[in-house]
């Protein structure tokens, strides 16, 4: 128990000014380095465990290790950027656009959604439509929408810049291309 303790305040330690160790912070990263002892240890953001804690052999060992160290993190953060702005893109659905959705286990399930409003920038509103299936096998086909003949319930939800739309936690829906869509019935 009073070890776990020490670790958790390693990083207070550190930031206090630790005798011998110089601290470098960029992106989101404290890195102390010992030069006289060869040693570096790093932190992220407000963790109290160490990232790394290493020795090396040389100090342009160590001065390699640190500068890839940064460099990572720092593609990371622009990579992190890129994702947020990718998301925060608007998308190009127009009220009625038609949707599809693949989705199953063991078997194929397609479903079709229309755009009935657009509601912002990011968000739609989708209601399920029917659909055609022509049977080309057995227990399997191709389905093609209905467009306008509605069922279930309209269902508010946000579309991506790539005009996909998470239906629930198994399912996203993606712009119909106009072709028909495979489906299996074997279970």
């Amino acid at each position: 128990m009073y070890k776990t303790a020490s670790i958790l305040k390693q990083h207070d330690v550190y930031n206090e000014g630790k005798p011998g160790y110089t601290k470098y912070s960029k992106h989101g990263a404290d890195v102390f380095v010992n030069a006289e002892k060869l040693i570096a240890i790093a932190f992220m953001a407000k963790a109290q465990k160490p990232f790394f804690h290493c020795s090396f052999k040389t100090l342009d060992q160590m001065k390699r290790y640190v500068t890839n160290f940064f460099a990572g993190m720092k593609s990371h953060e622009e990579a992190k950027a890129d994702r947020k702005a990718e998301r925060c893109k608007p998308h190009s659905l127009k009220v009625g656009d038609i949707l599809y959705s693949s989705w199953g286990y063991d078997q194929t399930n397609i479903d079709f959604y229309q755009v009935i409003e657009v509601n912002s920038p990011t968000m739609v509103t989708i209601q399920g439509i029917a659909d055609n299936a022509t049977q080309d096998g057995y227990m399997q086909g191709t389905r093609t929408p209905c467009k306008g003949q509605f069922h279930g319930d309209p269902m508010r939800r946000k579309a991506s810049a790539g005009n996909s739309v998470r239906i629930d936690q198994s399912a996203h829906a993606w712009l119909w291309d106009g072709t028909p869509k495979r489906y299996t019935a074997y279970a």
